[in-house]
């Protein structure tokens, strides 16, 4: 059994610190393996380099140890602030681009797009 005396020789975690707890438990690599990293960016890597699966990763108001992949296999993930998404372009130089925009997408409505028309025409 691991207790506090002896958790030294059973494995390389600092298992009696609290802020080095929050660490392993983002890690989850008690050998240190590949250390570095976390376990959900050793999944993306997984997912995507042998699977072919496309996987992003967000994090909110500073950066995870959990969604570090491996150096060069993952993209490192998106850091968003705690505040929001900053403004889509607030200083635009045309005007009316809200309008621009509905324009070019074609605004639609709760019941219109192709999809709605199409399903309606069945």
């Amino acid at each position: 059994m691991t207790n506090r005396e002896n958790y030294w020789r059973d494995t390389e975690t600092q298992l009696f610190a609290h802020n080095r707890m929050q660490e392993e438990a983002q890690r989850v690599d008690p050998m240190k393996e590949e250390w570095g990293t976390g376990w959900i960016g050793r999944i993306r890597d997984l997912l995507e380099n042998k699977q072919g699966k496309s996987v992003g990763a967000f994090s909110v108001a500073g950066a995870q140890i959990a969604l570090i992949g491996p150096r060069g296999e993952v993209e490192t993930p998106m850091v968003i602030s705690g505040q929001g998404i900053t403004k889509f372009d607030p200083s635009p130089t045309y005007a009316n681009m809200s309008e621009a925009i509905d324009m070019i997408n074609g605004k639609t409505t709760s019941d219109s797009g192709a999809m709605a028309e199409w399903y309606s025409g069945e």
